[in-house]
């Protein structure tokens, strides 16, 4: 059976806050007897509903799941997740959760891989804009044609965060020897520090600043402007 919730039989809305060392998330979902469907993860600052019901339960494999993310021990996540959106936001979305953990693409690669003419690259990045699952389905991983970090729901310095997380950006060193997310790809041996410094931990012994970092902003295939 549902549980009953404001006198209605049927699924319920709950939700929970998790921190993480880019912020604190807001975390939402439809609970019902066949378990939680996650509806949308968001930096806090979303207001949350009188008729939902705080069930920080309901989250335990979405907040393990992304403590190991931002641990660096996970690069995918396995959580059901409700479909809602647009038949052509959800193509979009769907694009989205091809892209490779450590890589970036292009808006005109998203166009190209929804089949949309390349007129609509700016209907594509209004539904990028739009997604409800913020570092689950990732499109933090979309950047603009000239390497530029572009839009982002949660702010330029969360993306760039996440991507430097990744692997997709290097930190650039401070002259103190602090690692500076800032352009350029990753190294993964930087990760740790950096979540330690955006989290206010700063590592007393961070390593030299190498002298033979390198300094290219592309590799593989991504990102590809079609």
């Amino acid at each position: 059976m549902f549980k009953k919730y404001h006198g209605k039989d049927g699924p319920m809305t709950v939700y929970t806050t998790a921190s993480s060392p880019a912020g604190d998330l807001l975390l939402v979902g439809e609970q019902s007897a066949t378990g939680l469907r996650l509806t949308a993860v968001s930096f806090a600052g979303k207001n949350i509903q009188p008729d939902w019901e705080h069930d920080p339960a309901a989250f335990e494999k979405v907040t393990r799941q992304l403590a190991e993310y931002f641990a660096g021990d996970r690069q995918a996540f396995e959580l059901d997740c409700a479909e809602s959106g647009t038949e052509f936001q959800r193509r979009v979305w769907a694009a989205l959760e091809t892209i490779p953990y450590g890589q970036t693409v292009t808006y005109g690669w998203v166009t190209a891989q929804v089949g949309a003419p390349r007129e609509r690259v700016r209907a594509v990045a209004a539904a990028i804009g739009a997604n409800p699952l913020l570092v689950v389905r990732p499109c933090h991983r979309v950047i603009g044609a000239d390497g530029s970090l572009t839009g982002y729901a949660a702010g330029l310095e969360r993306k760039e965060f996440l991507l430097t997380l990744e692997g997709a950006l290097q930190p650039h060193w401070d002259c103190d020897g602090r690692p500076r997310a800032r352009g350029g790809l990753a190294r993964n041996r930087n990760r740790a520090e950096l979540v330690r410094l955006r989290a206010g931990r700063p590592d007393p012994h961070f390593p030299a600043v190498p002298a033979n970092l390198p300094n290219v902003r592309s590799r593989g295939p991504f990102p590809v402007d079609h």
